[in-house]
């Protein structure tokens, strides 16, 4: 069944997928069975006893065109704490997304996994991110060795160095699988497609393999996912809206200054810097599996009798317990070109600007974000942080790694999508009945969001 159940169904499943692997070198080769039985599930422990060992490791600028062969030092992870030198041959390497890599704390189901197959476990930091710089500096001419073509070269490389030096060191031939996350999720997949020598499999958590530049159809499941909550919570964050939009657009400039303050702006900022903000503020919550979290808070402070401003107050407060803080969406910061390892909303915009598109617009049967985030809107965004004209070339990225290309002829790899998700309309969400080597499968449950199979079991999550 396509719809497994819980995202812990669709874990167990994938456990079982990857024990194939290791036994067999075939992965996805299974009989036609449900896993989603309570026998097979049990409890998750949580990892424990391993320590994280942090590496540097010399990889290429330029692996295609430079004759000079220049070199970077880019970051990884280890831990080998599990790993049997005499059984175990299986490897994980774990993609870091588009952001600064840190120990993936909060997603250690497959360093579970690798504990229970006496497995090693890699996480690799993309290039361009936290310390793996292959620059000086952040320069529009400096951004062209940012790519995903460049950046599954550097797995590539990686794993040909690691493979040969297991097999030197320990006498292991080792068997690898390829894992991430959204964009890592997709350089999973892409990276089984193109290198199918190196890994014999992939699980590509919510992997975002279809690149499209008017993505309308995040919003839309915005407002499916809010609207499955209650026609309140829709109508409240529909009237925010509004009010937003008057005061920035048509009140006198005082009540512009007050709002952009609550949201720790100085009142410099520009219009379409609130309005992307305000829109990723309600946008965020479900995307990560916090609807109730949401829904929850905006009835509790409609009822309350309080002003919008002081509604305002607290909605700020819960997007900046959840990450999402009006500072990082301005220009000013997209727009400085010196590197620091913290950031990665730079790096990100001349991703998307170049090559995959998703630029969020209104949904038009029901909007929630301001009208004014068109295409058009988003080509000048692109124009302004880069002072180049960037419109998503989407057509190659299609033609070598897009949904046809990877389902036509991609094998071992196993696609898995949240129901909730804003970002699985990018995705492979239906199985593909013409290549039974692409395995999907959907956590169909409450609030199973983005990436959700990726996180830390615990009790409470959904079966």
């Amino acid at each position: 069944s396509l719809f497994v159940g819980g995202f812990i169904c669709v874990q167990q499943k994938w456990i079982l997928l990857v024990m194939k692997v290791n036994a067999l070198l075939v992965m996805l080769a299974i009989v036609e069975a449900t896993f989603c039985i309570e026998e097979m599930i049990g409890d998750y422990p949580k990892p424990s006893g391993y320590v994280i060992k942090n590496f540097t490791f010399e990889n290429y600028v330029d692996h295609f065109t430079d004759p000079l062969k220049k070199k970077f030092m880019q970051r990884y992870y280890q831990v080998d704490d599990y790993w049997n030198k005499q059984e175990g041959s299986l490897v994980i390497l774990y993609l870091c997304p588009e952001s600064t890599c840190t120990f993936p704390f909060h997603r250690l189901f497959t360093l579970q996994v690798a504990e229970q197959l006496k497995g090693l476990f890699f996480v690799i930091e993309h290039r361009y991110y936290g310390k793996s710089q292959p620059v000086t500096d952040w320069t529009f001419p400096n951004m062209k060795y940012l790519t995903h073509d460049q950046a599954l070269a550097d797995y590539a490389h990686f794993i040909e160095y690691m493979k040969k030096k297991i097999l030197e060191e320990y006498k292991i031939n080792t068997k690898w699988i390829v894992v991430g996350g959204s964009y890592a999720g997709a350089l999973s997949a892409w990276f089984r497609y193109k290198y199918p020598h190196l890994v014999v499999g992939a699980l590509a958590s919510s992997g975002v393999v279809v690149p499209l530049s008017d993505y309308w159809q995040f919003e839309k499941q915005i407002v499916i996912d809010v609207l499955s909550e209650g026609e309140y919570c829709f109508n409240i964050l529909k009237h925010y809206q509004s009010v937003v939009e008057y005061k920035l657009l048509k009140a006198p400039v005082q009540e512009r200054q007050e709002l952009l303050k609550i949201f720790n702006g100085n009142g410099n900022e520009t219009n379409d810097e609130f309005m992307f903000f305000f829109a990723d503020l309600h946008s965020l919550f479900p995307q990560y599996g916090h609807r109730k979290e949401l829904c929850t808070l905006l009835k509790k402070l409609n009822e309350s009798g309080i002003t919008f401003e002081k509604q305002m107050e607290e909605y700020a407060k819960a997007g900046i317990y959840r990450g999402i803080v009006f500072p990082k969406y301005t220009r000013k910061i997209q727009r400085n070109t010196t590197i620091n390892t913290t950031i990665s909303s730079r790096q990100w915009a001349y991703q998307y600007c170049t090559a995959y598109g998703w630029l969020q617009t209104p949904y038009q049967e029901k909007p929630l974000r301001w009208s004014g985030m068109t295409l058009g809107y988003w080509y000048k965004y692109c124009h302004d942080i880069f002072d180049t004209l960037t419109i998503p070339f989407i057509n190659r990225t299609a033609a070598m790694y897009g949904s046809d290309t990877i389902t036509k002829y991609g094998s071992n790899i196993f696609f898995t999508q949240g129901r909730d998700d804003p970002w699985k309309w990018v995705g492979i969400y239906y199985q593909v009945p013409e290549n039974p080597k692409i395995e999907v499968g959907v956590s169909n449950c409450d609030d199973c969001a983005h990436c959700v199979e990726m996180y830390t079991p615990t009790d409470n999550d959904p079966k």
